[in-house]
């Protein structure tokens, strides 16, 4: 083997390995991501507090957002969930269109939910796009931080 055809080789090899970073970018980039972070919302205007979900469009392009549910397994159909009444802070309904590197929150009536008799059992709050992603986020932790802060909030006003 030359120089000539070491050289070449070489330049072929980079070539090849930055061609394939870029489809690998190209692919990202076109991707749909979404973060889900579920909290616990007080309103101002209410004594007790919601359920609460941050949706997080870290896509490069506007997503709309078809539904959001919480549910007590990791798929879609069979599961007990929770879907009524579920709206963004300003009122709108779905579908919800998110801008790039922007983020709504989705609420729901706390007081609603504890009284269904599976509320124990969630565990998950999913949310779907219109496309068809699905992204689950675990909303176990909060659920049980809201009965022990409700359960407390309750205390003092009977005082």
């Amino acid at each position: 083997m030359t120089v000539m055809d070491a050289v070449t080789l070489s330049v072929a090899l980079l070539g090849a390995t930055l061609g394939l970073i870029n489809t690998y970018v190209i692919l990202a980039e076109r991707r749909v991501r979404l973060r889900v972070v579920p909290m616990g919302l007080l309103p101002q205007d209410q004594d007790t507090p919601s359920l609460g979900v941050e949706v997080v469009n870290l896509s490069s392009f506007p997503v709309v957002i078809a539904s959001c549910r919480f549910q007590s397994g990791r798929f879609w159909v069979k599961d007990f969930y929770y879907q009524k009444g579920i709206r963004t802070i300003d009122g709108e309904e779905f579908p919800v269109r998110i801008e790039p590197r922007n983020s709504i929150v989705l609420q729901s009536d706390y007081a609603s939910l504890r009284k269904s008799p599976d509320a124990s059992k969630l565990k998950y709050v999913a949310v779907r796009t219109v496309c068809g992603k699905k992204v689950l986020a675990s909303c176990r932790a909060m659920i049980m931080n809201l009965e022990k802060s409700h359960a407390g909030h309750k205390r003092a006003f009977e005082r």
